[in-house]
């Protein structure tokens, strides 16, 4: 099992750099919201700070009312908008 270690080419280099503009934009502009959103979902925060409150906030949001209420209306949203958006679109594509 005496496997030769690849070497990096100008090639290799050449497609890295390539790559990197978009892996930066998916860390900065994808990545980072989404790790701070689940970061903050844990805090009660205003402009005067963040007060750490574990998982109070999902205790509220599922023990609320009108949670059942919302989730399936937004499945039902999301079905018919779904719907709507094939119908169209293949009726569309089916014309042109």
């Amino acid at each position: 099992m005496n496997q030769k270690l690849k070497s990096y080419t100008a090639q290799t280099y050449i497609a890295y750099a390539l790559i990197a503009p978009a892996a930066i934009y998916i860390i900065l502009i994808v990545a980072w919201p989404l790790l701070e959103t689940i970061r903050l979902s844990f805090t009660n925060s205003s402009l005067a700070g963040e007060d750490y409150v574990g998982l109070e906030n999902y205790q509220k949001m599922f023990s609320s009312k009108k949670f059942n209420g919302i989730v399936t209306r937004t499945f039902v949203w999301m079905f018919f908008f779904g719907l709507f958006k094939t119908y169209y679109w293949f009726n569309w594509s089916c014309s042109t």
